[in-house]
């Protein structure tokens, strides 16, 4: 998530008024200590403006592995 947000030029302040949610908690998904609810994915996927699949799997469309995506590993769109 951190990648997608860099590559728009986002800071996480942006991404905390785009999203609603904290950007501590924000910051410590993007550094896989917390975990995302379904919720959240959504939330991040709108304002970085991609399929929540970008943010869940990686470019070879596998899930991404970690603590912060164990939430997302059965999230469905």
């Amino acid at each position: 998530m951190r990648a997608l947000r860099i590559a728009r030029k986002m800071s996480l302040r942006e991404m905390q008024t785009l999203t609603g949610l904290d950007r501590g908690h924000l910051s410590r998904l993007e550094r896989g200590l917390a975990g995302a609810s379904d919720d959240t994915i959504r939330r991040c996927a709108r304002a970085l403006d991609v399929p929540t699949a970008a943010i869940t799997h990686d470019d070879l469309g596998r899930p991404v592995d970690g603590p912060s995506m164990r939430a997302q590993r059965t999230f469905s769109s």
